[in-house]
């Protein structure tokens, strides 16, 4: 076991230890450990020195009028020996040393907890702890705290920390630089939009109002529900299905971060539209000396217009005619083309603003027209009348002429 080192304190930060090879019984020393500590007993020890010479100078984190305990050991080929006894050494007056073991922690919005090592001197105690913000003095506090709470801090903002000890001698350095940053307030909400209505759905879309979003909730209501959330994740759109026709819906939506969930945006109450007119059925072509006559099953109710449409190769299907018969004649010089029939329903009594002044059905079977060979067109009574409608389509004339019922002749 060695004797206990010898310690001397040359300036007030320094402290030189020395000491006498130990006699091992011609057992070769193959080096030395020695360890210090202060005499708070939370304190562990730790190792200021290792190696084969026999003084030392320990200048790392040794504090002004402060008393040290050190030990030391000594390795062989056999092993470790037995730790000395404790030697002890007071430093010399000066201003307080450096701030040890600086840690933040609650960082919030606004605040954070700073907390650090008291640090014990005999002579001249520390008589305040500086904190230091962003390079700035931020507050002077009493010798008794080791924590305390910033609460002046701005969101999303960036921030340096360091602490530094005085006593009645002076102020000792300035402790480590903690970096740290606040995080973002919980966001604004988005600007909510409806963009598409149909009967059973509705596409909605936002333009967030914040950069410090991760995700979106929206949320739906309807007559008989409360607010569930219908929605969550990043994208900026969402369609609504599943709707009931002509039915009152209110959304909101709101934004989220590592802060928590914004306040929600204003409601945006919403009808969906009525029930589509069904698909147009059974449409049949004929032709009758040089005309063609259409022809399509009638809808139970009269309340809807029925909209003729006709296709060249090559082209889009264009409007011929509109009204509610059932029949119609054309004359034509195609040979080869298509038709089809839209039904549609006018909004004359609107529940929402954002209704359109009309609805339309899915298309009906598409039919395609070829012209027959000379000779095989059918006759057509003489008997019949017919009301005219002439329409002009490129270079194409067109003449539609609605079929009337017997009850509607004279």
């Amino acid at each position: 076991q060695p004797s206990p080192p010898n310690l001397i304190c040359p300036l007030k930060l320094l402290i030189s230890a020395n000491w006498t090879p130990p006699q091992l019984q011609g057992v070769p020393i193959t080096g030395y450990i020695l360890q210090m500590k202060t005499m708070s007993t939370s304190v562990k020890w730790k190792t200021c020195y290792e190696g084969m010479n026999v003084s030392c100078d320990i200048k790392q984190n040794i504090c002004a009028d402060t008393k040290y305990q050190f030990r030391l050991s000594a390795d062989t080929s056999l092993g470790t020996s037995p730790w000395s006894e404790v030697a002890f050494i007071r430093t010399c007056a000066g201003p307080p040393g450096m701030v040890q073991n600086v840690k933040i922690n609650k960082i919030k919005q606004t605040s954070v907890m700073v907390e650090w090592n008291a640090i014990e001197l005999v002579e001249y105690p520390v008589t305040s702890y500086c904190i230091y913000l962003n390079h700035s003095l931020h507050k002077e506090i009493s010798h008794e705290m080791t924590s305390f709470s910033i609460t002046t801090l701005h969101p999303a903002s960036r921030y340096d920390i360091q602490l530094q000890a005085t006593n009645n001698i002076g102020s000792g350095p300035l402790s480590s630089i903690i970096s740290f940053q606040t995080p973002p307030s919980p966001p604004d909400p988005p600007t909510l939009e409806l963009d598409l209505l149909t009967s059973n759905s509705a596409v909605v879309k936002w333009v967030p109002t914040s950069q410090h979003s991760d995700k979106y909730l929206l949320q739906l209501a309807s007559q008989n529900t409360k607010f569930q959330t219908v929605y969550s994740g990043a994208d900026k759109k969402f369609k609504l299905l599943r709707l009931k026709p002509r039915n009152s819906y209110t959304i909101r939506i709101s934004a989220v971060n590592v802060s928590g969930e914004g306040k929600p945006s204003e409601n945006i109450s919403f009808y969906t539209l009525p029930q589509p007119p069904p698909i147009t059925r059974d449409v049949v072509t004929q032709w009758v000396n040089e005309k063609l006559l259409i022809s399509w099953r009638q809808q139970d109710t009269d309340v809807y217009l029925y909209q003729l449409q006709l296709r060249e190769p090559g082209d889009e299907f264009r409007s011929i005619y509109e009204g509610k018969n059932c029949k119609c004649i054309i004359r034509c010089e195609l040979i080869t083309f298509e038709v089809r029939v839209i039904t549609k329903l006018n909004l004359t009594e609107k529940l929402d603003t954002r209704w359109p002044d009309f609805i339309e059905s899915s298309s009906s079977e598409i039919v395609t027209v070829n012209r027959p060979k000379q000779g095989l067109e059918k006759s057509v009574k003489k008997t019949e009348k017919y009301s005219e409608r002439r329409f002009k389509m490129k270079e194409l004339t067109v003449e539609t002429v609605p079929v009337l019922d017997e009850s509607d002749k004279g």
